[in-house]
């Protein structure tokens, strides 16, 4: 994982207001699923694994969809 990706996990980590997250994940343009990824994967600390389960895709699919998450969200942040 690259620096930047890191630092915006970290970042996403230490969002505290459920409305300062909500705001944010208002300005990410990204489709419900992927803001579901993001929900899920930070504010309930689900495994990417659970994800693509519940979601019906592969680990693989999930993790290259949070990986390009990170990217947009390390834009807007």
């Amino acid at each position: 994982m690259n620096k930047e990706n890191a630092l915006t996990r970290k970042k996403l980590k230490q969002i505290d207001s459920v409305e300062d997250f909500e705001n944010m994940l208002e300005n990410l343009m990204a489709s419900e699923e992927d803001k579901t990824i993001i929900i899920m994967h930070y504010k309930e600390g689900k495994p990417l694994g659970y994800i693509a389960d519940i979601l019906g895709m592969s680990e693989s699919t999930v993790k290259n969809k949070h990986r390009k998450l990170l990217i947009k969200i390390g834009n807007i942040m």
